[in-house]
């Protein structure tokens, strides 16, 4: 996976992913894009991913209170 004018090598990003000890974790790469997702061409499709993500987790947060 070899990404032009990547910030950070994806390859490593994986890897700190891999280590980092939570249950509830995602990593989604964007090819094409750099390291400021809200200042993207896309980044209305950022967005709405980030919103859709913690809305599920708030929801299950107010199932259980």
């Amino acid at each position: 996976m070899a990404w032009e004018n990547a910030a950070s090598d994806p390859l490593e990003v994986e890897l700190v992913y891999d280590r980092v000890r939570l249950l509830d974790k995602s990593l989604q790469f964007y090819e094409g894009q750099r390291h400021e997702f809200f200042n993207e061409p896309e980044h209305l499709q950022v967005l709405g991913e980030v919103a859709n993500w913690l809305d599920v987790r708030l929801r299950v947060v107010k199932l259980v209170n």
